[in-house]
């Protein structure tokens, strides 16, 4: 998972540099967000000392994701 992040983000700055595509930029959080957490959840549910460690992290995931919807969202306005 950390590796294709790291590939993904060295694919998408080579876009907003070189072909200045700022959307995609916004979107490169989300999607390590959206495939870090559950998987990171997952593995602590089945293998960790503290099962119940998983919740925490899910939920973790919901507000970084919404702080980073509402920091996109003022970001825009501000543009606009």
């Amino acid at each position: 998972m950390r590796i294709t992040s790291v590939i993904v983000i060295i694919i998408t700055n080579m876009l907003v540099i070189v072909e200045n595509y700022p959307n995609y930029f916004l979107l490169l959080p989300i999607f390590i967000i959206v495939l870090d957490y559950p998987i990171r959840a997952f593995f602590e549910r089945k293998y960790s000392q503290n099962p119940k460690q998983y919740i925490l992290t899910l939920s973790e995931e919901v507000i970084v994701l919404l702080a980073l919807v509402i920091v996109i969202q003022f970001n825009y306005d501000l543009i606009i």
